[in-house]
């Protein structure tokens, strides 16, 4: 899987969780062939990850619905008593037109720029390559007791997260700030539990971090059709 992203932040982040779960299907395939060596006097060797990963996504929320209940009993005889006609307001005088504009413009060029700004952010951690090299190059490298290039990689998504961390968001943008910046904590939280996972040689929660990856991808997919939303209203 060719891939060369070097714009846009959350393109970004699919990169580093597509890798990821590639790197969860070589450990998944390595296990399925070598359960029974302890950790320490296996050779490793790359294996291809599963044809699909499986993906999971929490259970649909049923809505509730509440029981309708009877309607309540008014006597027909009562009705309610009318303004005396004097008293009655007039409908308010029809608006004039705004007589300047300045703010709906300010407010468009601020919700532009937050974007132009996460787009250079992007741009300035470029991801090139073949993503299945890149995560069994991390497997490799952590059987070995080398996790340089999983610990680069979550250092790279942190200067990422401290960029974005740093902008100044406009109204109409918080809701989508804040979940990429929820995303970008879990991808992060996702390559240190794999790391931990195979310091300890228990790889026992693969299955748990194959969802959670699943379901911060999901996430971010939301978060490319939300940003593309905000940017059609603020053409």
């Amino acid at each position: 899987m060719e891939v060369k992203i070097n714009k846009n932040v959350l393109l970004v982040i699919l990169a580093v969780l597509l890798s990821a779960l590639l790197f969860i299907a070589f450990l998944l395939g390595r296990e399925s062939k070598k359960e029974t060596l302890p950790l320490q006097e296996q050779n490793f060797t790359a294996t291809a990850p599963p044809a699909e990963v499986r993906e999971v996504f929490p259970p649909s929320v049923q809505p509730f619905s509440a029981p309708s209940s009877s309607p309540a009993f008014f006597p027909q005889s009562r009705q309610t008593p009318q303004m005396p006609q004097a008293l009655q307001s007039s409908p308010p005088p029809p608006a004039g037109p705004t007589p300047f504009n300045a703010p709906a413009i300010a407010e468009k060029e601020t919700v532009r720029n937050y974007f132009q700004q996460m787009d250079d952010i992007g741009s300035s951690e470029e991801m090139s390559g073949n993503l299945n090299e890149m995560a069994s190059i991390m497997v490799q490298g952590a059987f070995k007791g080398d996790f340089s290039s999983i610990d680069d990689l979550i250092a790279r998504c942190r200067r990422l997260q401290g960029q974005v961390q740093a902008l100044v968001v406009p109204p109409p943008c918080t809701e989508f700030h804040r979940r990429t910046l929820e995303v970008m904590d879990g991808s992060i939280r996702l390559y240190e539990d794999l790391k931990k996972l195979i310091q300890k040689g228990d790889l026992s929660g693969l299955s748990r971090l194959t969802a959670q990856a699943n379901s911060l991808k999901g996430a971010a997919k939301e978060l490319e059709n939300m940003q593309k939303e905000i940017l059609s209203r603020y053409k």
